[in-house]
């Protein structure tokens, strides 16, 4: 995988899928708190409300472990950075020193060759 732009939110545990990942020296990393919205209207009991927030949790507690699994981010690295704790953005060099990625590099792509923006 080879990131040209932003890895924001939940593209980042999709982008560690890639055995192989680089990135071009302005790409940027957002991590942020995990939310849900709900369309204007729907109730919802304070039993859904728990529940919801007990799948933002376990959806938390399953994004930091796939990258402490995938790269060098420590425990230490998600208190002392913050991430998911607020919205953080972090660069090709970060993504680099903590093994998000392998190398930072221009991506060259051979003709022929599968592209795919994937916004989420």
């Amino acid at each position: 995988m080879h990131a040209i732009g932003y890895v924001d939110s939940m593209a980042l545990p999709v982008f560690l899928a890639g055995q192989e990942r680089f990135c071009s020296p302005d790409s940027t990393f957002l991590f942020h708190d995990f939310a849900f919205g709900l369309p204007a209207g729907v109730n919802q009991t304070r039993g859904q409300w728990a529940d919801l927030n007990e799948s933002l949790n376990q959806t938390a507690i399953r994004a930091k472990g796939l990258l402490k699994l995938r790269t060098t981010l420590t425990d230490e690295d998600f208190k002392v950075l913050e991430l998911y704790e607020k919205a953080t953005i972090q660069s090709a060099g970060f993504a680099k020193e903590k093994g998000i990625v392998q190398d930072i590099k221009e991506p060259c792509i051979g003709a022929g060759r599968f592209i795919a923006n994937i916004d989420f």
